[in-house]
């Protein structure tokens, strides 16, 4: 009688089954439109979410049943990226209008907001920093999604620095917000010891716009920026270099960035490519005036795929022209000391002092307008624990670093130097940290190598 009970239940199960299949299945070319979208639960301004929903009720308007099921993932997608809501739940109900036809739904949103504020205090590590910092952020100030954050941190080479942020997406009135496009507005100020490798302290105080915008194949920001920057306390052996380059400058700048990201991993990629690019201008106002490029490019593929070995080869290059102005030659030369590039470190070109390859003065490292600096490095697992995140690395390390003031700029630029070394490799969420044995094996006469033929280096991106 059991097993009677249980084929026929069985038989009906599976009738049932098929049955709701075949509804399903006739109703997806079902005449269907999506006639409104209500929301409960959320604090974000009418006009806000009115302008986000327009898209997707007049834009390519729902015809069937599955084209209303598409625009519903749409815009719980949409509204999901804005990272406002903890828990978002969507179903489909009858149309509530009077003017509803047959077939006419609505889709019905019912949300949990994030808490409105947020704070953290946090230590850092990471290329050739420590802090402290303490961060706290305001979610959706005005009901548009906005950001309100204040931060401030102390450090080894930042000794101080704080910053107030204000983040929106573009307002409802000018277009449809969209959550890959923002506009940023801060406020910043730090002090900066240079003393490791420049005998002079820096004192910063400006203000910062952007816009940034991630498309499919990268992301775009453009920028403006204007800060003062004075340099003082300068050391008793300070060179006459850096006392040319003492006082105060403003900065006045525009620039573009471009980063494109297709590593599997920011930290230990072991496939992809990164490709990113900077072009600042600096002459809108202020009392520098330049034009400065740079780019950074890295590919990672694997060699072996079953001993999960793999190589990564790094290149980045940079150029600052001066502009001069109305000052003299010299004087703006001189007073570009905070905006030349510097090279060497443990994430930088390995085995050299942290920012003393190059140009120097005395014991002054004074930063170059040309540079270049490549790597090649093979990674492996740790030797019987290929699920470790420790990882053994070999690597080879070059790069230059010049003055436009050099004779021989040419010349200059075609004997890099050369370090080599092996280490070891940790992937420390979020940064990654590396304990290298190695030495240089090539430098030019004012570059410092390290005193110790080990070197530990932290941080988020190495050459």
């Amino acid at each position: 009688m059991d097993d009677k009970l249980e084929k026929r239940l069985k038989g009906e199960y599976e009738s049932m089954g098929r049955r709701l299949q075949e509804i399903v299945e006739d109703s997806r070319d079902a005449p269907a439109r999506l006639s409104a979208i209500r929301i409960d639960g959320s604090t974000l301004r009418s006009s806000f979410l009115a302008s986000i929903f327009k898209q997707h009720l007049d834009e390519d308007p729902a015809r069937t049943f599955t084209d209303v099921l598409r625009k519903s993932r749409d815009v719980h997608a949409n509204l999901a990226a804005f990272d406002l809501f903890s828990a978002m739940e969507a179903k489909l109900e009858p149309a509530q209008s009077l003017l509803a036809r047959q077939g006419d739904v609505d889709l019905a949103l019912k949300v949990i907001e994030r808490g409105r504020l947020w704070a953290k205090s946090s230590t850092d590590v990471g290329n050739g920093e420590g802090s402290a910092n303490i961060s706290v952020r305001l979610r959706n100030v005005f009901g548009g999604a906005e950001s309100l954050e204040a931060q401030a941190s102390y450090g080894t080479r930042t000794t101080s620095a704080f910053n107030i942020s204000y983040s929106s997406p573009i307002p409802e009135f000018i277009m449809t917000p969209s959550p890959t496009t923002r506009l940023t507005a801060q406020i910043f100020q730090a002090d900066r010891d240079h003393s490791a490798y420049a005998g002079v302290k820096e004192f910063l105080f400006g203000a910062r716009g952007s816009i940034n915008s991630l498309k499919s194949y990268g992301a775009h920001e453009v920028t403006y920026e204007a800060v003062s920057r004075t340099l003082g306390a300068l050391q008793p052996n300070a060179s006459l270099s850096l006392r040319e380059a003492a006082g105060s400058s403003i900065k006045s700048s525009v620039a573009h960035t471009f980063t494109h990201d297709s590593r599997d991993d920011v930290h230990m990629s072991t496939q992809g490519g990164y490709f990113n690019t900077l072009l600042e201008y600096a002459g809108l106002g202020g009392t520098v005036n330049f034009l400065k490029a740079q780019l950074q490019t890295s590919v990672s593929r694997p060699i072996d795929t079953k001993l999960q070995n793999y190589i990564s080869l790094t290149f980045r290059t940079g150029a600052l022209l001066p502009l001069g102005g109305s000052m003299s030659e010299e004087y703006a030369y001189a007073k570009l000391f905070s905006d030349r590039f510097r090279l060497g470190g443990p994430t930088s070109v390995r085995m050299f002092g942290m920012n003393r390859l190059g140009p120097r003065d005395q014991e002054d490292h004074i930063g170059g307008d040309l540079y270049y600096s490549g790597g090649l490095s093979l990674t492996t697992p740790f030797p019987t624990k290929p699920h470790w995140n420790l990882k053994c690395q070999a690597f080879l390390n070059a790069g230059q670093l010049v003055s436009l003031k050099n004779r021989d700029v040419t010349n200059a630029l075609m004997h890099p130097s050369l370090s080599a070394g092996l280490g070891f490799v940790y992937r420390f969420n979020p940064i990654r940290v590396e304990l290298n044995f190695g030495v240089p094996l090539l430098a030019s006469v004012t570059d410092v190598g390290t005193s110790r033929p080990f070197q530990l280096g932290v941080g988020l991106e190495f050459l």
